[in-house]
């Protein structure tokens, strides 16, 4: 008898692991995606809509709610989901009658203390509610799920399946078509200076100038689709972009605000539908200072650097520099402007750069140049040689010449007609119908009379001073009305 009861003992708890194994095999659940075949995701398309169907078809009678899940997008698609936002926490609606805490990975969604949980062959499903981010190229269009029978993921998992063989299906394919669009930077953008919230400068296709031709791209083919430009965060430059102006065409608004230096910025446009395009690098360099101007004139305008263009008196001592600015060419004073001044006392050779921000600015300077051995002065009789608007030459090249000191990329600074540099049209000499200006290659120092231009940079004042037995001193005062390269011959 005893034997007996042990055997029926045997074969009961054989059934019940038995039937506890068939009911945890038992929890599962369904997945459906929209949009579904026929239809489909667009390639490149951003906040597109769709939707996530989580039904519970366990068969089990024991403990088979659900309160939590996960939904993945496909594995190394780039789909990214946009909305729901994460919850921070908090139980909000998630449609049907559910609520849940929703946590938005951008490559996962998940969905904690579902309530009410989700029972088997409820009602109503639960039906997640997207927006979604494709990419232009997805080799992979099938998601994937898990659901569980706990909050925060925990308890018995439920099985994903295709099918529970009672008619009810999952279809995890949200299939994408269509081909993106190309974009194309027509325009590069160039160097410009680190502006600042105060004074903010603005990238554009020519370098040190806020006002100068925008940065253009072109989506093909063309259409309204609104563009975005991004650019490398470090940079602090804030990017717009135009409506398109019905050809395709969008210029992009780039201010900078960041203050500080910065290397190989990139700008990023993109747009829905479209394959995003990166720009050429391009850097913003720190400027030395900022001049402002005086609406009553340089005299009362604050100096910049160590010297005083303004002082009557010869500059003595180390090569040293100071500027002052002058009022614009209409005779008012505008916003203040970001420069930059570097003087080479080993090569005598000084680069002045002016941000005028669309003013005609006027500014003058004095240079204090490095010692000269009178035994090999070779600036005796001769003008300072200044460079700009070559362009192709950046820097330019200096070619030094016997007779006029330099010719080619350089010309011998001309002779102002004042010391004014508040006069502008007025202070600014003609160029002469004289060697090495009549024969030069390019149009900015050809003689006024040929080309009407006035010259953009002229020599004030120069002097030399006796050091010691042995060495003197040149300095020069310039009235400048460009971006200019400059040095003794």
């Amino acid at each position: 008898m005893t034997s007996i009861r042990r055997l029926l003992g045997l074969f009961a708890t054989i059934a019940l692991v038995a039937f506890a194994a068939h009911a945890e095999a038992a929890k599962i659940f369904i997945l459906n995606m929209t949009p579904k075949d026929p239809a489909s995701l667009q390639a490149g398309g951003m906040g597109q809509p769709a939707t996530a169907t989580f039904a519970n078809v366990t068969t089990d009678s024991g403990n088979a709610n659900a309160s939590s899940l996960k939904l993945f997008v496909p594995t190394g698609s780039g789909i990214i989901i946009k909305t729901p936002v994460s919850s921070n926490g908090a139980a909000v609606s998630i449609g049907n009658g559910y609520t849940a805490v929703v946590t938005n990975n951008g490559s996962s969604i998940f969905l904690n203390n579902i309530q009410l949980p989700l029972k088997p062959f409820a009602a109503k499903p639960v039906v997640l509610t997207m927006t979604v981010d494709v990419p232009c190229t997805v080799t992979n269009t099938t998601w994937d799920a898990q659901m569980f029978t706990g909050s925060g993921w925990s308890g018995q998992p439920f099985t994903l399946v295709d099918t529970d063989g009672k008619g009810n299906s999952s279809s995890k394919i949200t299939p994408v078509t269509g081909a993106c669009g190309s974009i194309t930077f027509l325009s590069q953008p160039a160097t410009a200076f680190a502006g600042s919230n105060a004074n903010p400068t603005f990238v554009t296709t020519v370098a040190y100038n806020s006002t100068a031709a925008q940065v253009q791209v072109q989506l093909s083919p063309a259409s309204a689709v609104p563009v975005t430009a991004t650019v490398t965060a470090s940079c602090s430059v804030a990017g717009t972009a135009s409506p398109q102006d019905g050809t395709g065409k969008s210029s992009l608004t780039l201010k900078s605000t960041g203050g500080t230096g910065q290397s190989n910025c990139v700008i990023t446009a993109s747009a829905s539908g479209y394959v995003s395009a990166n720009s050429q690098p391009f850097n913003l360099t720190a400027s030395t200072g900022i001049l402002s101007c005086a609406s009553t004139g340089a005299p009362d305008a604050p100096p910049v650097g160590n010297l005083d263009p303004l002082d009557p008196a010869p500059p003595t001592g180390n090569a040293d520099w100071g500027m002052v600015r002058g009022l614009n060419a209409d005779g008012t004073c505008g916003p203040q402007t970001p420069f930059s001044f570097n003087l080479d006392p080993g090569t005598q050779t000084f680069t002045f750069k002016e941000d005028s921000l669309g003013q005609q600015t006027s500014v003058e300077y004095v240079i204090l140049w490095g010692l000269v051995n009178k035994d090999a002065d070779a600036w005796s009789g001769k003008q300072p040689c200044v460079s700009y608007g070559t362009v192709g030459n950046d820097p330019p090249v200096f070619t030094p010449d016997a007779t006029y000191g330099c010719i080619g990329d350089y010309i011998p600074a001309p002779l102002c007609n004042s010391t004014n540099v508040d006069a502008y049209n007025a202070v600014m000499p003609d160029i002469p119908n004289v060697e090495p200006y009549a024969s030069s290659a390019f149009t900015q120092f050809k003689p006024t009379s040929v080309t009407g231009l006035k010259a953009k940079v002229c020599v004030a004042q120069q002097g030399v001073t006796p050091i010691n037995a042995t060495q003197v001193q040149y300095w020069t005062k310039f009235i400048d009305q460009t971006d200019t390269v400059g040095r003794m011959p």
